[in-house]
Protein backbone atom coordinates (compact mmCIF):
# COMPACT_ATOMS: atom_id res chain seq x y z
CA UNK A 1 0.00 0.00 0.00
CA UNK A 2 1.26 3.36 -1.16
CA UNK A 3 0.99 5.37 2.58
CA UNK A 4 1.25 9.33 2.37
CA UNK A 5 4.06 11.56 3.84
CA UNK A 6 1.41 14.13 5.81
CA UNK A 7 4.81 16.16 7.01
CA UNK A 8 4.39 18.48 10.27
CA UNK A 9 2.44 17.95 13.36
CA UNK A 10 4.62 15.30 14.97
CA UNK A 11 4.75 17.58 18.09
CA UNK A 12 0.80 15.96 19.25
CA UNK A 13 1.63 12.25 18.96
CA UNK A 14 2.45 10.15 21.53
CA UNK A 15 2.59 7.14 19.93
CA UNK A 16 6.04 5.82 18.00
CA UNK A 17 6.23 4.22 14.82
CA UNK A 18 8.02 0.55 16.92
CA UNK A 19 5.26 0.77 19.43
CA UNK A 20 3.04 -2.58 19.37
CA UNK A 21 0.42 -0.54 19.06
CA UNK A 22 -0.60 -2.41 15.84
CA UNK A 23 -0.05 -6.12 17.05
CA UNK A 24 -2.22 -8.65 15.22
CA UNK A 25 -2.50 -6.95 11.94
CA UNK A 26 -1.61 -8.76 8.68
CA UNK A 27 1.91 -7.47 8.63
CA UNK A 28 1.86 -5.63 5.58
CA UNK A 29 -0.72 -3.76 7.27
CA UNK A 30 1.34 -3.19 10.53
CA UNK A 31 3.76 -1.65 8.19
CA UNK A 32 1.58 0.51 6.78
CA UNK A 33 0.28 1.66 9.85
CA UNK A 34 3.07 2.29 11.45
CA UNK A 35 4.41 4.21 8.71
CA UNK A 36 1.17 6.63 8.55
CA UNK A 37 2.68 7.53 12.95
CA UNK A 38 6.21 7.99 11.32
CA UNK A 39 4.27 10.49 8.79
CA UNK A 40 2.17 12.45 11.01
CA UNK A 41 5.68 13.06 13.61
CA UNK A 42 6.69 14.74 10.39
CA UNK A 43 9.70 12.27 9.71
CA UNK A 44 8.95 13.59 5.49
CA UNK A 45 8.04 15.88 3.95
CA UNK A 46 5.16 15.21 1.16
CA UNK A 47 5.74 18.07 -1.88
CA UNK A 48 2.40 19.50 -2.36
CA UNK A 49 0.68 22.81 -4.44
CA UNK A 50 2.46 25.11 -2.31
CA UNK A 51 6.27 23.83 -3.29
CA UNK A 52 5.77 24.60 -6.24
CA UNK A 53 6.58 28.24 -5.19
CA UNK A 54 9.98 27.49 -6.11
CA UNK A 55 9.80 25.56 -9.06
CA UNK A 56 7.95 25.74 -12.42
CA UNK A 57 5.73 23.06 -11.71
CA UNK A 58 4.09 21.28 -8.56
CA UNK A 59 3.92 17.32 -7.72
CA UNK A 60 3.31 15.11 -11.28
CA UNK A 61 4.37 18.56 -13.14
CA UNK A 62 0.65 20.22 -11.80
CA UNK A 63 1.33 24.21 -11.70
CA UNK A 64 0.35 25.69 -8.65
CA UNK A 65 -2.73 28.42 -8.89
CA UNK A 66 -3.26 31.13 -6.22
CA UNK A 67 -6.29 30.41 -4.67
CA UNK A 68 -7.31 33.88 -6.08
CA UNK A 69 -7.46 32.78 -9.51
CA UNK A 70 -9.24 29.07 -8.43
CA UNK A 71 -11.93 31.30 -7.36
CA UNK A 72 -11.90 33.23 -10.08
CA UNK A 73 -12.73 36.90 -7.73
CA UNK A 74 -10.56 39.67 -8.27
CA UNK A 75 -7.39 40.20 -6.39
CA UNK A 76 -9.03 43.79 -4.99
CA UNK A 77 -11.80 42.15 -3.93
CA UNK A 78 -10.19 39.60 -1.79
CA UNK A 79 -8.05 41.77 -0.44
CA UNK A 80 -10.98 44.15 0.73
CA UNK A 81 -13.41 40.86 2.12
CA UNK A 82 -11.13 37.79 2.41
CA UNK A 83 -13.35 36.50 4.81
CA UNK A 84 -16.88 35.24 5.47
CA UNK A 85 -18.14 34.32 8.78
CA UNK A 86 -20.74 31.95 8.56
CA UNK A 87 -23.20 30.57 11.06
CA UNK A 88 -25.03 26.75 10.90
CA UNK A 89 -28.05 27.23 13.51
CA UNK A 90 -31.39 25.79 14.05
CA UNK A 91 -32.91 23.78 16.52
CA UNK A 92 -31.71 20.49 17.91
CA UNK A 93 -31.49 17.59 16.22
CA UNK A 94 -31.07 19.90 12.49
CA UNK A 95 -27.62 18.56 11.78
CA UNK A 96 -25.57 21.21 11.93
CA UNK A 97 -22.16 19.57 14.33
CA UNK A 98 -22.62 16.49 11.74
CA UNK A 99 -22.80 18.78 8.72
CA UNK A 100 -19.71 20.70 9.73
CA UNK A 101 -16.45 18.69 8.40
CA UNK A 102 -18.46 17.68 5.48
CA UNK A 103 -19.52 21.38 4.78
CA UNK A 104 -15.78 22.21 5.34
CA UNK A 105 -14.37 19.52 3.36
CA UNK A 106 -16.52 20.34 0.21
CA UNK A 107 -15.44 24.02 0.44
CA UNK A 108 -11.53 23.12 0.94
CA UNK A 109 -11.56 21.33 -1.81
CA UNK A 110 -12.96 24.71 -3.99
CA UNK A 111 -9.58 25.86 -3.17
CA UNK A 112 -11.03 27.76 -0.05
CA UNK A 113 -9.23 28.28 3.24
CA UNK A 114 -12.10 26.90 6.34
CA UNK A 115 -11.82 27.39 9.59
CA UNK A 116 -14.08 26.30 12.04
CA UNK A 117 -15.91 27.34 15.15
CA UNK A 118 -16.95 24.57 17.71
CA UNK A 119 -20.43 25.12 19.73
CA UNK A 120 -19.03 26.54 22.91
CA UNK A 121 -21.95 25.11 24.97
CA UNK A 122 -21.05 21.89 23.97
CA UNK A 123 -17.64 23.12 24.42
CA UNK A 124 -18.02 23.85 27.88
CA UNK A 125 -20.27 20.34 28.54
CA UNK A 126 -17.15 18.72 27.97
CA UNK A 127 -14.90 20.41 29.99
CA UNK A 128 -17.06 20.25 33.33
CA UNK A 129 -18.29 23.69 33.46
CA UNK A 130 -21.63 22.94 31.56
CA UNK A 131 -24.89 25.54 32.22
CA UNK A 132 -25.10 25.59 36.36
CA UNK A 133 -28.59 24.66 35.96
CA UNK A 134 -29.58 24.95 39.61
CA UNK A 135 -27.05 27.45 40.28
CA UNK A 136 -28.68 31.26 41.16
CA UNK A 137 -29.15 33.64 38.47
CA UNK A 138 -25.94 35.05 38.99
CA UNK A 139 -23.85 32.76 38.44
CA UNK A 140 -26.56 31.68 35.28
CA UNK A 141 -25.86 35.09 33.71
CA UNK A 142 -21.92 34.99 34.42
CA UNK A 143 -22.05 31.32 32.71
CA UNK A 144 -23.79 32.68 29.81
CA UNK A 145 -21.85 35.91 29.13
CA UNK A 146 -18.50 34.50 29.85
CA UNK A 147 -19.17 31.67 27.31
CA UNK A 148 -20.53 34.49 24.61
CA UNK A 149 -17.43 36.29 25.09
CA UNK A 150 -15.55 33.05 24.33
CA UNK A 151 -17.46 32.30 21.11
CA UNK A 152 -16.50 36.26 20.20
CA UNK A 153 -13.01 35.77 21.20
CA UNK A 154 -12.63 32.56 18.72
CA UNK A 155 -14.53 34.14 15.86
CA UNK A 156 -12.60 37.10 16.19
CA UNK A 157 -8.80 35.37 16.60
CA UNK A 158 -10.13 32.92 13.32
CA UNK A 159 -11.08 36.18 11.34
CA UNK A 160 -7.55 37.42 12.26
CA UNK A 161 -5.54 34.33 11.27
CA UNK A 162 -7.62 34.60 7.93
CA UNK A 163 -6.84 37.63 7.25
CA UNK A 164 -3.28 37.22 7.89
CA UNK A 165 -2.74 34.65 5.53
CA UNK A 166 -4.16 36.58 2.62
CA UNK A 167 -6.42 33.22 1.53
CA UNK A 168 -9.96 33.74 0.77
CA UNK A 169 -11.67 32.22 4.12
CA UNK A 170 -15.07 30.86 4.91
CA UNK A 171 -15.25 30.65 9.05
CA UNK A 172 -18.14 27.87 9.96
CA UNK A 173 -19.36 28.49 13.15
CA UNK A 174 -21.49 25.84 14.86
CA UNK A 175 -24.10 28.41 15.97
CA UNK A 176 -23.46 32.18 16.85
CA UNK A 177 -23.76 34.41 19.54
CA UNK A 178 -27.15 35.27 19.12
CA UNK A 179 -28.71 31.85 19.41
CA UNK A 180 -28.47 32.31 23.02
CA UNK A 181 -31.45 34.40 22.85
CA UNK A 182 -33.93 31.66 22.04
CA UNK A 183 -32.65 29.52 25.22
CA UNK A 184 -33.51 32.68 27.45
CA UNK A 185 -37.20 34.52 27.94
CA UNK A 186 -36.55 38.25 26.64
CA UNK A 187 -36.19 40.10 30.38
CA UNK A 188 -32.52 37.82 30.64
CA UNK A 189 -31.69 38.65 27.27
CA UNK A 190 -32.50 42.09 27.47
CA UNK A 191 -30.29 41.67 31.02
CA UNK A 192 -27.22 40.26 29.37
CA UNK A 193 -27.07 42.91 26.22
CA UNK A 194 -27.59 45.75 29.28
CA UNK A 195 -24.95 44.47 31.53
CA UNK A 196 -22.17 43.71 29.10
CA UNK A 197 -23.36 47.10 26.68
CA UNK A 198 -24.07 44.68 23.48
CA UNK A 199 -26.16 46.16 20.80
CA UNK A 200 -28.33 43.13 19.70
CA UNK A 201 -28.67 44.35 15.84
CA UNK A 202 -24.44 44.55 15.60
CA UNK A 203 -24.62 41.14 17.16
CA UNK A 204 -27.12 39.58 14.66
CA UNK A 205 -26.27 41.73 11.26
CA UNK A 206 -22.46 42.81 11.81
CA UNK A 207 -20.54 39.63 13.11
CA UNK A 208 -21.57 37.26 10.31
CA UNK A 209 -22.24 37.25 6.96
CA UNK A 210 -24.47 34.14 6.46
CA UNK A 211 -27.10 32.54 8.47
CA UNK A 212 -27.72 28.75 7.06
CA UNK A 213 -30.93 27.58 9.46
CA UNK A 214 -30.66 23.76 9.31
CA UNK A 215 -34.32 23.27 10.52
CA UNK A 216 -34.48 20.78 13.19
CA UNK A 217 -35.90 17.28 12.20
CA UNK A 218 -38.58 17.47 14.79
CA UNK A 219 -40.14 19.57 12.39
CA UNK A 220 -40.88 17.49 9.27
CA UNK A 221 -38.85 14.98 10.18
CA UNK A 222 -39.95 13.75 13.34
CA UNK A 223 -39.10 9.84 12.63
CA UNK A 224 -35.30 11.16 12.63
CA UNK A 225 -35.26 12.39 15.81
CA UNK A 226 -33.03 11.57 18.54
CA UNK A 227 -32.06 12.15 22.29
CA UNK A 228 -28.11 12.38 22.71
CA UNK A 229 -26.24 12.77 25.82
CA UNK A 230 -26.10 16.74 25.08
CA UNK A 231 -29.98 16.94 23.94
CA UNK A 232 -32.75 16.33 26.14
CA UNK A 233 -35.52 18.15 24.46
CA UNK A 234 -38.88 16.49 23.33
CA UNK A 235 -39.18 16.75 19.73
CA UNK A 236 -42.17 19.43 20.33
CA UNK A 237 -39.58 21.10 22.80
CA UNK A 238 -37.28 21.35 20.17
CA UNK A 239 -39.90 22.69 17.45
CA UNK A 240 -41.04 25.41 19.74
CA UNK A 241 -37.03 26.06 20.05
CA UNK A 242 -36.51 25.91 16.18
CA UNK A 243 -39.06 28.50 15.95
CA UNK A 244 -37.19 31.01 18.53
CA UNK A 245 -34.32 30.83 16.84
CA UNK A 246 -35.59 31.46 13.44
CA UNK A 247 -36.98 34.36 14.89
CA UNK A 248 -33.55 35.45 16.43
CA UNK A 249 -32.23 35.49 12.64
CA UNK A 250 -35.32 36.58 10.96
CA UNK A 251 -33.76 39.80 9.92
CA UNK A 252 -30.28 38.98 9.11
CA UNK A 253 -30.02 40.56 5.22
CA UNK A 254 -28.91 36.97 4.52
CA UNK A 255 -30.09 34.13 6.12
CA UNK A 256 -31.57 31.05 4.39
CA UNK A 257 -33.38 28.04 5.94
CA UNK A 258 -32.41 24.95 5.06
CA UNK A 259 -35.78 22.33 5.86
CA UNK A 260 -36.15 18.53 5.88
CA UNK A 261 -38.01 18.30 2.31
CA UNK A 262 -35.07 15.72 1.52
CA UNK A 263 -32.76 13.44 2.93
CA UNK A 264 -29.92 14.46 4.78
CA UNK A 265 -27.12 14.18 2.37
CA UNK A 266 -29.25 16.26 -0.08
CA UNK A 267 -30.02 18.67 3.15
CA UNK A 268 -26.11 19.09 3.43
CA UNK A 269 -25.45 19.82 -0.37
CA UNK A 270 -28.28 22.20 -0.69
CA UNK A 271 -25.72 24.17 2.37
CA UNK A 272 -22.81 24.20 0.29
CA UNK A 273 -24.60 25.81 -2.78
CA UNK A 274 -26.60 27.93 -0.60
CA UNK A 275 -22.66 29.24 0.88
CA UNK A 276 -21.25 28.72 -2.65
CA UNK A 277 -23.64 31.26 -3.95
CA UNK A 278 -23.49 33.39 -1.38
CA UNK A 279 -20.03 33.89 -1.66
CA UNK A 280 -19.87 34.28 -5.64
CA UNK A 281 -19.29 30.93 -6.55
CA UNK A 282 -22.48 29.57 -7.19
CA UNK A 283 -25.70 29.40 -9.26
CA UNK A 284 -29.26 29.82 -9.33
CA UNK A 285 -30.21 26.50 -8.12
CA UNK A 286 -29.96 25.33 -4.73
CA UNK A 287 -30.24 21.69 -5.44
CA UNK A 288 -26.58 20.04 -6.25
CA UNK A 289 -26.99 16.81 -8.66
CA UNK A 290 -24.16 14.55 -9.45
CA UNK A 291 -22.42 12.02 -11.62
CA UNK A 292 -19.22 9.90 -10.85
CA UNK A 293 -17.39 8.52 -14.35
CA UNK A 294 -14.53 5.79 -14.57
CA UNK A 295 -12.17 7.38 -16.55
CA UNK A 296 -9.19 5.82 -18.24
CA UNK A 297 -5.92 5.92 -16.12
CA UNK A 298 -3.68 7.67 -18.96
CA UNK A 299 -5.47 11.24 -18.45
CA UNK A 300 -3.44 11.31 -15.47
CA UNK A 301 -0.47 11.71 -17.74
CA UNK A 302 -1.77 13.42 -20.96
CA UNK A 303 -3.83 15.93 -19.68
CA UNK A 304 -2.16 17.20 -16.58
CA UNK A 305 -1.81 20.96 -18.49
CA UNK A 306 -5.69 20.67 -19.09
CA UNK A 307 -6.63 21.39 -15.83
CA UNK A 308 -4.05 23.76 -14.68
CA UNK A 309 -6.64 25.90 -11.55
CA UNK A 310 -6.92 22.70 -9.68
CA UNK A 311 -6.43 22.36 -6.10
CA UNK A 312 -3.95 18.96 -5.21
CA UNK A 313 -5.10 17.03 -1.97
CA UNK A 314 -4.01 14.14 -0.65
CA UNK A 315 -6.59 11.60 1.32
CA UNK A 316 -6.05 8.81 3.64
CA UNK A 317 -8.79 6.52 4.64
CA UNK A 318 -9.35 3.51 7.09
CA UNK A 319 -11.98 1.38 7.65
CA UNK A 320 -12.42 0.63 11.28
CA UNK A 321 -13.13 -2.87 12.51
CA UNK A 322 -16.65 -4.79 12.13
CA UNK A 323 -16.75 -2.56 9.39
CA UNK A 324 -19.35 -4.17 6.87
CA UNK A 325 -20.83 -2.77 3.24
CA UNK A 326 -23.71 -1.73 4.43
CA UNK A 327 -22.34 -0.03 7.71
CA UNK A 328 -19.05 0.89 8.17
CA UNK A 329 -17.14 3.26 9.71
CA UNK A 330 -13.73 5.30 9.16
CA UNK A 331 -11.20 7.63 9.96
CA UNK A 332 -9.64 10.37 7.03
CA UNK A 333 -6.94 12.64 6.58
CA UNK A 334 -6.53 14.99 4.02
CA UNK A 335 -4.05 17.15 3.22
CA UNK A 336 -4.00 20.25 1.47
CA UNK A 337 -1.26 23.23 0.74
CA UNK A 338 0.67 21.51 3.53
CA UNK A 339 -2.26 21.81 5.85
CA UNK A 340 -4.35 18.94 7.84
CA UNK A 341 -7.73 17.94 8.73
CA UNK A 342 -8.80 14.87 10.51
CA UNK A 343 -12.45 13.46 10.54
CA UNK A 344 -14.09 10.22 11.78
CA UNK A 345 -17.38 9.16 9.78
CA UNK A 346 -20.01 6.45 9.30
CA UNK A 347 -21.56 5.20 6.61
CA UNK A 348 -25.10 3.72 6.11
CA UNK A 349 -27.74 3.07 3.22
CA UNK A 350 -29.75 5.76 5.14
CA UNK A 351 -27.14 8.23 6.06
CA UNK A 352 -24.05 9.35 6.03
CA UNK A 353 -22.35 10.88 8.78
CA UNK A 354 -19.04 13.00 9.89
CA UNK A 355 -17.09 14.67 12.40
CA UNK A 356 -13.96 16.60 13.00
CA UNK A 357 -11.51 14.81 14.76
CA UNK A 358 -7.85 15.44 15.94
CA UNK A 359 -4.60 14.11 14.61
CA UNK A 360 -4.41 12.46 18.52
CA UNK A 361 -7.63 10.81 18.03
CA UNK A 362 -7.26 9.67 14.56
CA UNK A 363 -3.71 8.45 14.93
CA UNK A 364 -5.32 6.57 18.03
CA UNK A 365 -7.84 5.35 15.54
CA UNK A 366 -5.58 3.66 13.47
CA UNK A 367 -5.16 0.70 15.93
CA UNK A 368 -8.70 -0.18 15.39
CA UNK A 369 -7.82 -0.30 11.25
CA UNK A 370 -10.34 -3.46 9.94
CA UNK A 371 -7.50 -6.26 9.54
CA UNK A 372 -8.90 -7.50 5.94
CA UNK A 373 -9.52 -4.05 4.66
CA UNK A 374 -6.98 -2.25 2.47
CA UNK A 375 -6.36 1.23 3.18
CA UNK A 376 -7.21 4.05 0.69
CA UNK A 377 -4.33 6.30 -0.43
CA UNK A 378 -5.76 8.80 -2.87
CA UNK A 379 -4.73 11.79 -5.03
CA UNK A 380 -7.30 14.34 -6.00
CA UNK A 381 -7.44 17.20 -8.18
CA UNK A 382 -10.42 19.68 -7.61
CA UNK A 383 -11.12 22.47 -9.90
CA UNK A 384 -14.81 24.29 -10.14
CA UNK A 385 -15.93 25.93 -13.63
CA UNK A 386 -18.61 28.40 -13.69
CA UNK A 387 -21.14 28.89 -16.76
CA UNK A 388 -22.27 32.31 -16.89
CA UNK A 389 -25.62 33.89 -19.48
CA UNK A 390 -24.96 36.83 -21.73
CA UNK A 391 -24.73 39.16 -18.78
CA UNK A 392 -21.67 37.18 -17.37
CA UNK A 393 -23.83 36.38 -14.39
CA UNK A 394 -23.18 32.85 -12.91
CA UNK A 395 -26.26 30.28 -13.92
CA UNK A 396 -24.17 27.17 -12.64
CA UNK A 397 -21.31 25.66 -11.47
CA UNK A 398 -19.67 22.34 -12.27
CA UNK A 399 -17.20 21.20 -9.62
CA UNK A 400 -14.84 18.09 -10.49
CA UNK A 401 -12.87 15.73 -8.66
CA UNK A 402 -10.78 13.70 -10.11
CA UNK A 403 -8.97 11.01 -8.28
CA UNK A 404 -6.57 7.93 -8.44
CA UNK A 405 -6.01 5.35 -6.00
CA UNK A 406 -2.06 5.26 -5.18
CA UNK A 407 -1.69 1.62 -4.53
CA UNK A 408 -3.73 0.95 -7.82
CA UNK A 409 -3.19 3.60 -10.30
CA UNK A 410 -6.04 1.82 -12.62
CA UNK A 411 -8.91 2.92 -10.18
CA UNK A 412 -9.53 6.68 -11.94
CA UNK A 413 -12.90 8.28 -10.83
CA UNK A 414 -14.31 11.64 -11.96
CA UNK A 415 -16.70 13.07 -9.66
CA UNK A 416 -18.99 16.08 -11.10
CA UNK A 417 -21.62 18.03 -9.19
CA UNK A 418 -23.31 20.91 -10.61
CA UNK A 419 -26.03 22.86 -9.00
CA UNK A 420 -27.36 23.47 -12.15
CA UNK A 421 -30.95 22.64 -13.72
CA UNK A 422 -30.01 18.99 -14.45
CA UNK A 423 -28.03 15.96 -13.88
CA UNK A 424 -24.72 16.72 -15.16
CA UNK A 425 -24.18 14.60 -18.68
CA UNK A 426 -20.81 13.40 -20.23
CA UNK A 427 -21.88 15.16 -23.25
CA UNK A 428 -21.56 18.74 -20.85
CA UNK A 429 -18.29 17.82 -19.88
CA UNK A 430 -15.17 19.25 -20.54
CA UNK A 431 -14.35 18.47 -24.56
CA UNK A 432 -10.85 17.64 -23.54
CA UNK A 433 -11.93 14.42 -20.84
CA UNK A 434 -14.50 13.35 -22.88
CA UNK A 435 -12.58 10.85 -24.86
CA UNK A 436 -10.81 8.99 -21.54
CA UNK A 437 -14.47 8.20 -20.49
CA UNK A 438 -15.19 3.97 -19.94
CA UNK A 439 -18.19 4.47 -17.99
CA UNK A 440 -20.83 5.76 -15.98
CA UNK A 441 -20.55 4.54 -12.67
CA UNK A 442 -23.16 6.65 -10.63
CA UNK A 443 -25.36 3.71 -9.91
CA UNK A 444 -22.39 1.14 -9.66
CA UNK A 445 -21.44 -0.15 -5.81
CA UNK A 446 -18.50 -1.69 -6.54
CA UNK A 447 -16.64 1.79 -6.85
CA UNK A 448 -17.21 3.14 -3.47
CA UNK A 449 -14.68 3.66 -1.35
CA UNK A 450 -15.58 0.51 1.32
CA UNK A 451 -15.29 -1.68 -2.07
CA UNK A 452 -12.45 -0.44 -3.11
CA UNK A 453 -10.93 -1.25 0.29
CA UNK A 454 -12.16 -4.50 -0.05
CA UNK A 455 -11.41 -5.41 -3.56
CA UNK A 456 -7.61 -4.03 -2.67
CA UNK A 457 -6.87 -6.36 0.45
CA UNK A 458 -4.46 -8.67 -0.26
CA UNK A 459 -7.10 -11.26 1.52
CA UNK A 460 -9.94 -10.06 -0.43
CA UNK A 461 -11.59 -13.53 0.07
CA UNK A 462 -11.76 -12.89 3.79
CA UNK A 463 -12.62 -8.96 3.54
CA UNK A 464 -16.68 -8.68 4.43
CA UNK A 465 -18.78 -8.92 1.40
CA UNK A 466 -22.20 -7.76 0.67
CA UNK A 467 -24.11 -10.65 1.69
CA UNK A 468 -22.70 -10.66 4.64
CA UNK A 469 -24.72 -7.42 5.20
Amino acid sequence: VSVLNWGGGGRHSRMTPDSDLFRGQRPHMHSALNGVVRDLQGSTKLPCADDAATGPTGPGGMRRVPSIQQLGLAEEELTEQPVWKVVLTGGPCGGKTTALSIIADKLRSMGLQVFTVPENATMFSTAGAGFPVHSNKEHQLTWETSRMICQMQMEDTFANIAKASGRATVILCDRGVVDASAYMDAETWAEVLDTMGWDPAALRDERYDMIMHMVSTAVGAESCYVNTVYRHETPQQAAVLDGKIQQAWQLHRKRCEVDNSTGYDEKVRRVVSYICRGIGLGGSSASLCSATYLLDKSVMVRERDAFPKAEHVHTLMVMLQNSVRDDYSFVRARRQKGCHSFVHGRSTPSAHSERQTSQEEFVASLALAHPQLEILSFDLWVWVDNTKDESGASVSTHCYELSQECSNPDVCRLKVETNGASQPDSAALPQWIRPYILCDVSNDGSYLEFELARRLSPTESLAPTAAET
